[in-house]
């Protein structure tokens, strides 16, 4: 996929990865081809070191067994997948395997013969997360004191800049969670995971009868 000269330097994750939600790559591929190519994707969800057969991209544009790559090639086209809502990636960083073929229907590190068939590519995109609490804070000193129990069910909105980095643009992306839904979490405790470098805005919904401080 990469450019003459270059060696994996075809894609770019142009978006959080944030699970359960949709993210997009952009790529650049070459197709030296009389016919139109697939180009699978692979990402570590379970973050367990290896590529499985239900970790392969099939939604959005790699729907249904991969991504279209016409006679000619892409060229910075915005690719865009579903991230399962149980992503959990490995140590911070999310693993992905490009395999550019003529005919797509390949396993990760499938070959035939001794040759593997297409041009297999790796990437590792290296992933943030935002997270804090939401508490009652009975005197009003921004720090949560001894019986100020947190608060669930409040709703967070993360807003990212998009690649200009300048919030309220049309490249913006929405998140939203709510506090204490996740399992494990304590209460009042929200985490946005997947996040990539950027600018962003935390949101909060004010619960009823209450004051943010």
């Amino acid at each position: 996929m990469a450019k003459a000269g270059d060696d994996e330097d075809g894609v770019i994750l142009a978006t959080p990865m944030i699970p359960g939600n949709t993210a997009c790559f952009i790529v650049s591929a070459m197709n030296m081809t009389t016919n139109a190519a697939v180009l699978q994707a692979w990402v570590d969800f379970n973050g367990n070191g290896t590529f499985e057969s239900g970790e392969q991209l099939t939604t959005g544009s790699f729907s249904p067994t991969g991504a279209t790559v016409p006679v000619g090639g892409l060229n910075a086209a915005k690719l865009t997948f579903n991230v399962p809502s149980d992503a959990t990636f490995y140590q911070g960083n999310a693993m992905v395997r490009f395999r550019l073929s003529p005919a797509g229907g390949l396993a990760p590190d499938s070959q035939i013969g001794s040759v593997p068939i297409g041009e297999i590519e790796d990437y590792k995109f290296t992933l943030a997360k935002i997270g804090n609490l939401v508490f009652e804070d009975r005197d009003f000193d921004g720090t949560q004191d001894a019986g100020e129990p947190g608060i669930d069910g409040v709703g967070v909105m993360l807003t990212y800049a998009g690649p200009d980095g300048v919030l309220g643009n049309s490249d913006d992306a929405m998140y939203q969670t709510t506090t204490g839904s996740a399992s494990g979490q304590q209460m009042g405790e929200y985490y946005f995971c997947g996040l990539i470098n950027g600018t962003y805005k935390v949101k909060f919904t004010t619960p009823a009868s209450m004051t943010p401080t």
